[in-house]
């Protein structure tokens, strides 16, 4: 049985009183509205973080050609330290999938305004 028929099983059960209204729909745009932004900053700034220790990295590559043999070895323990904090910020930007809260808060604001607009008789919430 498929999602799409499921809630239409789910949704015969329920009474007309038990429904969202069409003033509920400005609500639930609003809040998901909020939630999309909120995601779509934090995975924003994470991935610029992210690529933000890949630049460093590279640079601090650079330096190593032109260090002595002393400064190589500090240069070579801050890069592997910089590659590993990069490592775990796309470990966490994955872990929190904020993408993925970011395109449903999306779906979800398009799929309001629709019912707000059609069960209102043409309002944009």
């Amino acid at each position: 049985m498929s999602y799409d028929s499921e809630l239409v099983l789910s949704m015969a059960n329920v009474d007309e009183h038990e429904m969202m209204t069409g003033d509920s729909y400005p609500a639930l745009y609003g809040s998901a509205d909020a939630a999309s932004l909120k995601a779509q900053h934090t995975h924003l700034l994470l991935y610029k973080v992210y690529l933000g220790s890949l630049v460093l990295g590279g640079v601090t590559s650079v330096f190593t050609a032109i260090g002595s043999q002393v400064v190589n070895k500090w240069l070579y323990a801050s890069l592997a330290v910089i590659l590993i904090i990069g490592l775990l910020i796309l470990w966490i930007t994955r872990a929190r999938q904020d993408d993925k809260i970011w395109f449903d808060g999306r779906r979800r604001v398009g799929q309001d305004r629709y019912l707000a607009i059609h069960d209102e008789g043409g309002a944009l919430p």
